[in-house]
């Protein structure tokens, strides 16, 4: 993404001030940017173009083929009981 980035197809944003992208920091499973736009919609429309911008630049993303991950975890289980073995497909309980 340009300077410009995604914000280029949200016509409720102004060109000027041009849009920024801001990196704030890394985090768990992410780098972590916070996208402002300057809009002439009075305060009571915030919340819908923030919306359309989000979406745009979600938009943007996938279309530039970048995913957007998000944290996985294992379960380590120790015991289970013998009927949730058999739930978890037959397997059989360590004792």
């Amino acid at each position: 993404m340009g300077r410009y980035g995604p914000t280029v197809a949200v016509p409720r944003i102004l060109a000027s001030p041009p849009p920024v992208a801001i990196f704030i920091g890394f985090g768990e499973s992410s780098l972590d940017f916070i996208v402002r736009g300057w809009s002439d919609e009075g305060f009571e429309n915030r919340l819908d173009v923030t919306s359309l911008l989000g979406v745009a630049v979600h938009r943007a993303l996938a279309d530039s083929g970048i995913t957007i991950p998000f944290p996985q975890r294992d379960i380590n289980l120790t015991t289970v009981s013998p009927a949730v073995a058999e739930a978890l497909g037959g397997h059989s309980a360590r004792r």
